[in-house]
């Protein structure tokens, strides 16, 4: 490594992790601290379960906090290049701004790949552990996750299914299932309610012990010991049956290929799409950080802007304003006024242009 990049990082990795740390302590204390209250208060858990209940927040909490911290350590690291007259002495060597920037950027880099992974793999299996755990002590009979309704197109026909208590993928089995058959006027033609329905192969699922009613001027009830239905594979039925949060990338591709092949709801394939490209597009702000971070923390006249307080209060803003664009554009792609891709990348495309513009204006002094 050489004595330039010693020297930038030296000032990075510090802030970086305290940025990091700060930031997630902020996080935690808005939000698992305050439900693990509430759940202590209500449902009695105990201290074990609460400790648990946190450490599966964590993953979450940091792949959110990476980015911030990353910000962070590029204004206040390069703001300390700038108040020490360190980069005063670089520019006079002939040292240009781009290779100042250079080991933020692969700092941001490497931050973005952690990111991705954190959030993808770790997060999404956090979280999913996190709701079954939420579950057992709210009072449920059994691990689940939150009730769940996708709509299919069975036999040209619309069928809708409601999960209330999760699928079980190692069984695969439905807990606690609705399914509403509609006749092609779109009416309901058939309603079959069971505790639990099982994926026999192929397309096959029986109910064990349904409740039919089939729908006309004198609906007819019926309890059955099973019923057998043509639904969709039990593979892809797991994807569609489980919340976004709790699948990883792989997992969501799946989950949009069965909703757009068995005519599930557009509200549905939006979600999961917009679920996707936030896996890709949050990843990739460390780096639009780290970008916009440089250029305004390195300064060539002595000065302390873009360090102490200035670059926490500074960073704090644009993390704020970035959060905010992705929060509004997350809400229009889920609304179908735009593609869920170019949505969800919007702030940071925004970022790369002021890092870019920022990074101009630096090199051309």
């Amino acid at each position: 490594m050489k004595l330039l990049d010693r020297l930038v990082l030296k000032d990075l990795l510090p802030m970086f992790a305290v940025g990091v740390a700060f930031f997630s302590v902020l996080w935690f204390m808005g939000g698992p601290v305050l439900t693990v209250g509430r759940f202590m208060s209500q449902y009695g858990v105990s201290w074990a379960v609460a400790l648990k209940f946190l450490w599966l927040s964590v993953p979450a909490i940091v792949a959110y906090t990476l980015p911030m911290g990353m910000l962070l350590a590029a204004l206040i690291g390069f703001g300390r290049l700038s108040s020490n007259s360190e980069a005063v002495a670089l520019y006079a060597g002939g040292i240009p701004f781009a290779r100042i920037a250079a080991p933020a950027l692969v700092l941001g880099l490497l931050a973005t790949g952690v990111t991705y992974w954190l959030n993808d793999s770790v997060a999404a299996n956090a979280t999913k552990a996190l709701a079954d755990l939420e579950a057992t002590f709210v009072q449920h009979t059994s691990p689940s996750h939150e009730k769940y309704i996708f709509s299919l197109t069975v036999d040209d026909k619309l069928c809708e299914v409601t999960v209330y208590d999760g699928y079980d993928i190692q069984s695969q089995m439905l807990r606690k299932v609705t399914i509403v058959f509609y006749d092609a006027t779109g009416r309901p033609e058939t309603i079959a309610t069971a505790d639990r329905a099982k994926g026999v192969g192929g397309m096959h699922w029986v109910l064990i012990n349904p409740t039919i009613v089939t729908m006309g001027a004198a609906p007819v009830i019926q309890t059955l010991p099973s019923l057998e239905a043509n639904l969709i594979p039990p593979e892809q039925m797991g994807y569609m049956a489980q919340h976004v949060e709790t699948l990883d990338v792989r997992q969501l591709q799946t989950k949009i290929r069965a909703l757009k092949q068995n005519g599930g709801l557009a509200t549905d394939i939006r979600e999961a799409e917009v679920s996707l490209w936030s896996r890709l597009a949050l990843p990739f702000s460390c780096l639009v950080f780290a970008a916009i971070g440089a250029p305004l923390g390195l300064q060539r006249q002595r000065s302390a802007q873009g360090s102490g307080f200035g670059g926490w209060v500074l960073s704090i803003v644009i993390v704020f304003a970035y959060y905010v664009v992705y929060m509004v554009m997350s809400s229009v792609a889920r609304s179908g006024q735009c593609p869920a891709g170019l949505a969800v990348f919007l702030p940071n495309i925004v970022g790369l242009g002021v890092g870019g513009y920022l990074s101009w204006r630096a090199s051309a002094f």
